[in-house]
């Protein structure tokens, strides 16, 4: 199995790029394969190691069809998890697929059936996080599921937009957003740390539940408060 290259050069050039242009959502995504070579090993010994994550390689059901089927999770009781995520993609403005495109790229050429399969659930999954940690797609909400996203998988690529959302936070809005956003990335990260393993969950099952038995289950218990601030809002301040 060919490893990701280590690319630092390229990391900052991508993380530069995503500074000037937080919309950039690709070059998230080239951050993160630029400086997590061999993350995907550590991911692919992880799923293996557990029952949970075995049973997902062997069986390989597809996250993104799940939570593209709307009549589906339209259909689900209120109050599942299913249904929360239905109505978080309606309030954020966002798609279940809307970041395949963005995290398309030539290294994952290079990935076996199963390394793929996990990369791709480890994409799909990224707004099932945020419904379920609570937090919303705004600038802190977003540092905080990254913040979140390290604590479990461990990637440099994640730690890397985490650090450089955590100093620019200084910059924006001092008075308010920027301590507020700290203060949540690093309770986001100690949540991570506690919180049983996203990676391998059972999303399929899990949004069939009433949202707080699926929080329970994955480890999350209070779920934080507070006003969230976009990109739009700073434009306009």
């Amino acid at each position: 199995m060919t490893q990701r290259t280590f690319r630092p050069l390229e990391a900052a050039r991508a993380l530069r790029r995503l500074l000037d242009d937080p919309e950039a959502t690709e070059e998230a995504f080239n951050v993160v394969r630029h400086l997590d070579h061999g993350g995907i090993e550590r991911l692919h010994r992880r799923f293996c190691a557990s029952e949970s994550g075995q049973r997902l390689l062997r069986e390989r059901p597809s996250l993104l069809d799940s939570l593209s089927d709307a009549d589906a999770l339209a259909a689900l009781p209120d109050g599942t998890l299913g249904r929360a995520y239905l109505d978080f993609c309606v309030r954020e403005g966002i798609t279940p697929g809307g970041l395949v495109e963005a995290s398309e790229n030539p290294d994952r050429e290079q990935l076996d059936a199963d390394r793929l399969y996990i990369a791709d659930r480890m994409r799909d999954s990224h707004d099932l996080f945020h419904v379920v940690t609570g937090y919303r797609t705004d600038l802190a909400g977003e540092l905080s599921v990254l913040a979140f996203t390290t604590a479990q998988t461990g990637s440099l690529g994640t730690a890397a937009l985490v650090l450089a959302g955590y100093v620019r936070s200084f910059s924006i809005d001092e008075a308010t957003l920027g301590p507020r956003a700290r203060r949540l990335a690093r309770e986001a990260f100690a949540r991570g740390l506690k919180a049983e393993w996203f990676p391998s969950a059972d999303w399929e099952r899990l949004l069939t539940l009433p949202i707080d038995e699926a929080r329970s289950e994955l480890g999350i218990t209070a779920i934080p408060v507070y006003r969230p601030r976009y990109q739009a809002d700073l434009l306009a301040a």
